[in-house]
């Protein structure tokens, strides 16, 4: 049984790419095509993914940290918070786009 799983799991991303095996995030690599594409395509696509849930939730954050703000003017302490959660927020948006452009970068020098 084991070995027949390892063979499975050895042959998934060739079965995969030639298109015997429907992968549940939609068809990544046209038929046809080179097996090996398939992890970078992969790869592309969760990154799309991760992008267009970070930016709408990052947004919110922000929205929300100045409505805290708002909401407890009178709170000297409510601006010092504000600003830790921009700041972070602000921070999280840079590493997001940082590691995008860092994969396309790394992604063009592959191919």
């Amino acid at each position: 049984m084991n070995k027949r799983l390892t063979e499975y799991l050895h042959n998934l991303p060739r079965l995969a790419a030639a298109g015997l095996i429907n992968l549940p995030l939609g068809e990544i690599t046209p038929k046809g095509s080179d097996p090996n594409s398939l992890l970078p395509a992969l790869a592309n696509r969760l990154a799309d993914i991760m992008s267009a849930i970070a930016y709408p939730l990052a947004f919110v954050g922000i929205v929300y940290s100045v409505y805290l703000l708002i909401a407890n003017s009178g709170n000297p302490d409510a601006f010092k918070t504000t600003k830790k959660n921009i700041v972070n927020i602000a921070g999280g948006i840079f590493l997001l786009v940082f590691s995008v452009i860092l994969f396309n970068f790394v992604a063009n020098i592959f191919n």
